[in-house]
This record gives structure tokens, sequence and C-alpha cells, in this order.
């Protein structure tokens, strides 16, 4: 047998510097859902892109059973609300929304897929009885 200080030693640590390891607090934060989102949002840190819509209610029953389907559709497609039925005070233009709401995604691919999902397709059949609204994708900034 060998001595001890003859062995081929295995380092401790990952090797690669530092810098070259994905940014994993990105891959990890809780509105993500499919791994494969994760690892394009850990690539592309900061790079959410946002679903914005400009809603006006039309039947607040209608809207209440949109809201909780269109929750589990977005959540099942890696999204979370950043702004839901919150207050909007126009500061400047002539702009006049009346309810905002915002969801954030892992990716603009989990965006697109979520919007023509079959799933999604099901919610809307109650937003034409709950609301009329303007609806974007955006990609936020880096």
């Amino acid at each position: 047998m060998r001595p001890r200080s003859s062995r081929l030693k295995r380092p401790l640590v990952n090797s690669r510097p530092r810098n070259m390891r994905y940014p994993l607090d990105a891959a990890l934060r809780p509105c993500l859902g499919d791994f494969r989102d994760a690892l394009e949002a850990a690539e592309n840190p900061g790079r959410s892109p946002y679903i914005i819509s400009d809603v006006s209610l039309k039947d607040e029953d209608a809207a209440h059973a949109y809201r909780e389907l269109a929750a589990a559709s977005i959540e099942h497609h890696g999204g979370c609300y950043v702004v839901r039925d919150g207050k909007v005070s126009v500061l400047e233009g002539e702009w006049r929304p009346r309810m905002l709401v915002i969801a954030e995604f892992p990716s603009r691919d989990a965006a697109e897929r979520w919007y023509h999902s079959p799933e999604y397709g099901k919610v809307l059949a109650y937003r034409d009885a709950a609301l009329d609204r303007n609806l974007i994708l955006v990609d936020g900034v880096p």
C-alpha cells in the first residue's frame, strides 16, 4: 500500500471558476415550474417576460370563476402573479386602465405555451362573459 501522501487526491470542490456556474438563485425562484424553463431563466437572469392585461369587468361572478381557473393555468406553466387587482394611479398621459394584471413567466416560450395551452383554452369561455381586456407579452430587462 502506498503512503497516504502519494495517493491521487480528488478536489473537494467544483474546480470550475465561480463565474462559470449558473446563477441558481434565478432558477430556484418559486414561480418557476418546468425544468426546461428554469434552465432558460438561469442562463438569462433578469429577462423574465410579463403578460400584462388591462381589464374591464363585465360580470363579477364569471370574473371570479375566470380568476380561479386562470391562476391555476398560469401556475401550471411556471408563471406567477406580480400584480393582480391592485390600485392604479395615472401619473401621466391619457391611458386610464381600470384594473391591471401582470403575470411573470420564466421564459417567453413558457408564456406563449400558457396562452395557447388547452388548459387556458377552457378558461377563455369564462373570460368572454367575465371581462373585456387588452393583453400583451413583453420581455423584462436584463
